[in-house]
C-alpha cells in the first residue's frame, strides 16, 4: 500500500509579555508505503517534509525553515485483541 498527504497549519497571532507574535504557518507533506510480510505482520516506511512560513517578526537565528524526517515502523498481531506497533522517527535536517 502506498500513502501520501499534504497539510497546512497556521498559528493565531498573540501577545506574550507585551510583545506581539505572529509565527506564520507550516506547509507539510508525507508519503510512504506499507508492506505486509505475513497476514499478521507488516512494515511501514515514510518520509515527512515541512516548510515553515515565518513572518518577519518571528525569525529565530540559526533555525531551519525546512524540516524533514523518516519514520520506520513494525506492526504485528501478538494475540487475539493484542497488536504491537513500534515506530521510530529520525530527523534528517540539522535543527
Amino acid at each position: 500500500m502506498v500513502f501520501g498527504g499534504v497539510s497546512y497549519f497556521s498559528s493565531i497571532s498573540h501577545e506574550i509579555a507585551g510583545t506581539r507574535s505572529d509565527p506564520g504557518g507550516v506547509f507539510g507533506a508525507r508519503f510512504g508505503g506499507s508492506l505486509a510480510l505475513s497476514p499478521a505482520t507488516s512494515v511501514t516506511a515514510g518520509f515527512n517534509f515541512g516548510y515553515l512560513t515565518q513572518s518577519a517578526d518571528f525569525i529565530v537565528p540559526g533555525s531551519d525553515r525546512v524540516l524533514s524526517s523518516v519514520d520506520v515502523g513494525f506492526t504485528t498481531i501478538l494475540w487475539k485483541r493484542t497488536l504491537l506497533n513500534v515506530t521510530g522517527q529520525f530527523g534528517l535536517t540539522g535543527h
